[in-house]
């Protein structure tokens, strides 16, 4: 978008419930939100989410959000059909058959904790915390709590990032632009930040 202010002032902020969070429109409570996709999206575009009877029905691109500017990529329209998929995992699982039957059944928190926690400490004392890898994503606020958190809990040097989400999207951005333009292309809305906020009226 090559001029931010202007866009804006010529949108109709009323009409998308400038200062609201959560509104009404027909059946539907949209409710105006920032969405952070896994695997591997960064961007935390702005969406509106249309729920009735505390369903998801659809989603789209807020306006007023200087990330995006109303427009969304797949992954974010395709939400209500993630969201209400009936293989979506919801809570934990337990093999209840043999390895490779797919026969699952519903267990507890608590229980999934306590069988996490037995079998870390048997790995570590059967073959060493050196044997365990702690993998963790592109997330800005975890470059250090992950590895903190390996070494006192899980006792191993062993921090990876390898098969992490960003390898799906992130790399694949990184390699396209280098490609064409033999550098990475990052947007600069400094400009449209400071319009946005530094001049709320």
């Amino acid at each position: 978008m090559s001029n931010y202010q202007e866009y804006m002032d010529k949108l109709d902020k009323s009409a998308y419930h400038e200062g609201e969070w959560q509104w009404q429109e027909g059946e539907f409570t949209v409710t105006r939100t920032t969405h952070w996709s896994p695997p591997g999206c960064h961007m935390g575009c702005g969406v509106l989410l249309y729920t009735k009877d505390n369903k998801l029905c659809k989603v789209e691109g807020d306006p007023l959000n200087a990330v995006a500017n109303g427009k969304l990529c797949m992954r974010c329209l395709a939400m209500p059909e993630a969201v209400d998929h009936p293989d979506r995992l919801k809570y934990p699982m337990k093999r209840a058959g043999e390895r490779g039957e797919n026969k699952w059944e519903r267990i507890s928190w608590d229980e999934a904790l306590d069988t996490i926690t037995e079998n870390v400490l048997r790995i570590k004392k059967e073959y060493g915390s050196e044997s365990i890898v702690v993998v963790h994503g592109t997330g800005r606020n975890i470059g250090w709590q992950v590895p903190y958190f390996a070494s006192a809990c899980m006792e191993t040097p062993n921090v990876s990032t390898f098969g992490f989400g960003g390898f799906a999207c992130y790399l694949p951005r990184m390699i396209g632009t280098s490609a064409k333009y033999g550098d990475m292309i990052i947007v600069d809305a400094s400009q449209a930040h400071y319009n946005r906020y530094s001049n709320p009226e």
